[in-house]
This record gives C-alpha cells, structure tokens and sequence, in this order.
C-alpha cells in the first residue's frame, strides 16, 4: 500500500513538471518561428528595395563613357524611398554599391520577443540582405 502511495504522489510532482516544460518548448519553439517569419519578410523587403535602387543608372556616366554604372546617391534615395513606403521600423540599414550595376541592401531590426529576450537578454536581432543586379543595353 506504502508503494502506490508513492508513486501516486511522484506522477502528481512529475504531472506539473512536464507541463511546464512543453510549455516552456512551446513557447520556444514558437519564437523561433516568428524570428524566421520575420527574417523572410526582412529579406523580401531588402530584395525589393535593392531592385528598386537599383534603376537609378547613371546618364552622366553613360554619356561619357558609354558604360552603365549606378548613380549612388539616386540608388540610396531610391532605396531609402522603398524603405520609407514599407512602414517598418528598422534599427538600421546600408545600401553598397558595387561597380558597375550591382545594389546590395542590408537591413537590421531589433525584435522585442519576450522568450528571446528572456533567454538571452537582450532583445532579437534580425538581419537580411539582399543583392541586385541590374542590366540592359544602356538607359531607357
């Protein structure tokens, strides 16, 4: 009798013990999706932007050389246009270009997720980037 007693009382210790820890993974498991989600969008956001930026081709360089390039300033306005119209609240961002037609676009956000923040301390951070490269026989 002594035994079952026993026993009754350590699934009723154990029961709470691995509820908690499913949830605990739950909720794990559940951030780490939403960090992914967010990190496609992110990504998908920095390619629009960099292909957006990058039909900002140079004339003046075409003019005089006959070559396209990509006018930096006009790409880093383009790209900062397609970020404006994106609404989203981005720790920060840099846009390279690489001679002659290439635009790349790196994005960071901070994400307060309170599972990662509780985990690691500090809040998400979630970064993209993405490359485009543009061609054509010349502008226009």
């Amino acid at each position: 009798m002594g035994r079952e007693r026993a026993e009754a009382g350590s699934a009723l210790v154990l029961i709470p013990i691995l509820a908690l820890a499913t949830s605990i993974m739950l909720l794990v498991i559940g951030a780490i999706g939403a960090l992914g989600v967010r990190h496609a969008q992110l990504r998908n956001l920095a390619a629009s932007c960099a292909l957006y930026a990058s039909r900002a081709v140079s004339t003046t360089a075409w003019e005089a050389t006959g070559q396209l390039a990509i006018d930096p300033t006009t790409a880093r306005l383009d790209a900062a246009s397609c970020l404006g119209a994106s609404g989203v609240a981005l720790s920060g961002w840099s846009l390279t270009v690489t001679p002659p037609m290439t635009v790349t676009v790196a994005l960071e956000e901070r994400l307060a997720i309170p599972v990662v923040s509780w985990l690691t301390g500090s809040p998400a951070l979630v970064q993209a980037t993405a490359s485009a490269t543009q061609s054509s026989s010349g502008p226009g």
